[in-house]
């Protein structure tokens, strides 16, 4: 097998997870026992000793913790493995494949680094068995370790070995193997002999070096690579083509069953018999339903691998370090269900948003909760894990709390984003409520037993004064939007451009907004080879965000090729950006008639325009004004900075010979700067814009030196 395969095989494991692990080994933490991190067992060679955890070799490897030796009297080290015959190095190095399911850097081009590591993975994979009937008095005998991660060591540092194969590591190859009796790698060096070096029976240094190493000890391993030298294979009956592959990775089945267990001690409570590798720590989030207090069990050294929060809090001198209980901190308290599903993530690298960690449905309160716990209190990075993980996480929640509200959540939804002081949930809640409003008072009835719902159980974190302070920010909202500064344009023309035949896999393509404005249809419109799906306003339209979602039944790769595009003044398409292919919220900022999603076999069910307008230019100042050098010392830009976006209809500019060759510019959705308008000329000028931004430039083409950062006027009609 080829080390790219070997390497490609260990991907089954979340590649932010891996990093997080082999932190445990490379750069221990503060605060952690034995010098590890968190760590609470001693691998001990005869030259040094290596940290580890036992709950983490207990899954990894049976074998290897049933050599473990109770340390009662010593507080920082509970377990205590005794490996006298194995030196440091190869101990150091089986630690990090345990946790990395990778051999280490340092050891993959060493070949005695291998051959140690080599050895301690037969050891622990193949125990040593007596056998009388065997005639060389004492052979090893392959026990059932299916789980047992050196399986997977032994093959991986066999291909290894034989990758490094060559003319001048073939004699010590050649020794280790003997020595180790690894009769399939010695027949491989007699291949490699054979094939690759048969010029050498003429090689006086290479014979004598043949002869030092293995004439004493093996003679007839040296006559048989002498043999081989000069082309003579010897018969074996063995193969390297007939070896096993590389076992499939093992290490995230190993990470679940950890957390598997870790689950089941939490569940069943303090009375079941304790695990050797029981959780040491607990989560507390407050009174239960029933008023007792809630918690979940959890590793110390997984927690703090994975969260500087609890890596602090879990460090000496801290309280919790002693206790092992954790306060999340979080107002209102998390549900147990979001703990344990964040905390599955953290063991597996796997975020089960749909289904819970005990097979129920999570709600969008759990996700909420578990975006609480992720980011605390306006989005600070709570538990302070990496960069790449928060944002992950915090992605995924919200993708799928916006995509799933509905009218029976959304005012829970509503009220614990704003308890827990999530803007952008709140938001999203805040107008999907008002939207559901507007819908159901068509309906007396329905919107009395709709309204009458959601206020009929709230728990103790959501005050009256918090109810009343939302139905006034409800009532400022929609006297806001319903006032005369805005303009609602729901009709609007469908066209496709080279469409899929209606009927077939959900399409339906002539039937307009009917079926595009809602994220549960599963009708939609389609285009059976490059085209567009095209929407057409009467009037000139302000759009803050165009809403997309796949068509069930063709799936999100058709959504992911489209292009989501404007027809500007000029009558040309411009591009505003490319959708991923989830369900999702483009932001635009832009003023048009005429939208498109345009590309290869495009497929939606949602289209749908949110007008929310720019506020007037003329109702802010600039808040930044500022010039920039370039590289050769002249001004190349004046910027301009609004506190919003606003919407700009025509900008003045005055006579001077020094705004020749400039260029107005705006910062778009996807933040590149566009041109607006042709360039200027030097001569007192109206440049008519009709665009919305918050970010506004004036470009300098021409090199000068002098600027006046007061040359531009913002107008709106």
């Amino acid at each position: 097998m080829e080390e790219a395969e070997v390497e490609a095989d260990s991907a089954d494991i979340d590649e932010l997870l891996r990093a997080d692990l082999q932190a445990l080994v490379e750069a221990p933490l503060e605060g952690s026992c034995s010098g590890g991190s968190f760590s609470d067992t001693l691998l001990r060679g005869y030259d040094g000793q290596v940290d580890a955890h036992m709950a983490l070799l207990a899954v990894r490897c049976p074998g290897l913790a049933e050599k473990a030796i109770s340390q009662p009297s010593e507080p920082t080290c509970r377990f205590l493995i005794q490996m006298p015959e194995t030196p440091l190095e190869a101990l150091q190095n089986a630690v990090f494949f345990l946790y990395t399911d990778r051999i280490a850097p340092q050891a993959r081009d060493n070949v005695g680094q291998m051959f140690a590591l080599l050895r301690v993975a037969r050891d622990l994979y193949l125990p040593e068995k007596s056998d009388s009937s065997a005639s060389s008095g004492c052979k090893r005998r392959r026990i059932d370790t299916r789980t047992c991660a050196m399986r997977r060591l032994c093959s991986l540092c066999e291909h290894r070995i034989r990758e490094l194969l060559s003319a001048s590591t073939v004699i010590e190859i050649l020794s280790c193997s003997v020595k180790l009796g690894a009769a399939l790698l010695e027949h491989c060096v007699y291949d490699f002999l054979a094939e690759k070096l048969p010029a050498h029976t003429k090689d006086v240094d290479f014979s004598r070096s043949l002869i030092n190493t293995l004439g004493k000890d093996h003679p007839e391993v040296l006559a048989k690579a002498i043999s081989a030298t000069a082309g003579n294979r010897p018969a074996s009956g063995l193969s390297w083509a007939e070896a096993p592959a590389v076992p499939a990775p093992c290490i995230l089945l190993h990470l679940q069953s950890l957390w598997r267990q870790t689950l089941a001690q939490d569940q069943a409570g303090e009375d079941v018999r304790e695990p050797v590798a029981r959780p040491d720590c607990k989560l507390n989030l407050g009174p239960g339903k029933d008023s007792s207090p809630c918690h979940v069990l959890a590793h110390r050294f997984l927690l703090a691998a994975r969260s500087r929060f609890y890596a602090c809090a879990l460090s000496s001198p801290m309280r919790e370090a002693q206790t092992g209980d954790i306060s999340l901190g979080v107002i209102p308290s998390p549900s147990v269900s979001s703990v344990r599903t964040l905390l599955k993530y953290l063991y597996t690298g796997r975020l089960e948003m749909i289904e819970g960690t005990e097979g129920h449905d999570l709600m969008q309160t759990d996700l909420l909760d578990m975006l609480s716990i992720v980011d605390g209190p306006g989005g600070q990075n709570y538990l302070q894990l990496s960069e790449q993980v928060c944002d992950l996480l915090r992605d995924q929640l919200t993708e799928q709390i916006k995509a799933n509200l509905r009218q029976d959540n959304m005012w829970m939804v509503l009220r614990r984003a704003t308890a827990q002081r999530n803007r952008t949930i709140q938001k999203e809640a805040l107008m999907a409520v008002l939207s559901c409003c507007e819908e159901l008072s068509r309906d007396q009835e329905l919107f009395r037993c709709w309204g009458d719902c959601p206020v009929q159980t709230v728990d103790a974190w959501w005050t009256q004064r918090m109810e009343t302070e939302l139905l006034r920010e409800m009532l400022r909202l929609s006297c806001t939007l319903g006032s005369g500064r805005q303009v609602h344009h729901d009709n609007w023309e469908l066209e496709v451009v080279h469409p899929a035949p209606e009927g077939v896999d959900n399409v339906f393509n002539l039937r307009g907004n009917g079926h595009l404005l809602q994220e549960w249809s599963d009708r939609g419109s389609a285009c059976a080879r490059r085209g567009s799906i095209v929407a057409k306003f009467k009037h000139p339209v302000h759009v803050d965000f165009v809403t997309v979602a796949p068509l069930d039944g063709w799936g999100s790769e058709y959504l992911k090729n489209a292009r989501l595009h404007v027809k500007n003044a000029d009558g040309v398409w411009e591009r505003l950006a490319t959708a991923t292919g989830r369900v999702e919220q483009i932001p635009v900022f832009r003023r048009a008639t005429t939208w498109r999603l345009h590309g290869e076999e495009v497929a939606t069910a949602v289209l749908k325009f949110r007008k929310e307008p720019a506020r007037p230019c003329s109702e802010f100042e600039h808040t930044e004004k500022a010039r920039c050098k370039g590289s050769d010392g002249t001004y190349k830009f004046v910027y301009f900075k609004f506190p919003v976006a606003v919407h700009v209809d025509d900008v003045t500019v005055p006579a001077d010979p020094i705004l020749t060759r400039t260029q107005l510019q705006v910062k778009n959705a996807d933040g590149q700067w566009v041109d607006v308008g042709a360039q200027l000329t030097g001569r007192s000028q109206l440049v008519w814009v009709n665009r919305d931004g918050r970010f506004w430039r004036l470009r300098n083409l021409s090199g000068l030196t002098g600027w006046d950062v007061n040359i531009f006027t913002f107008t709106s009609k």
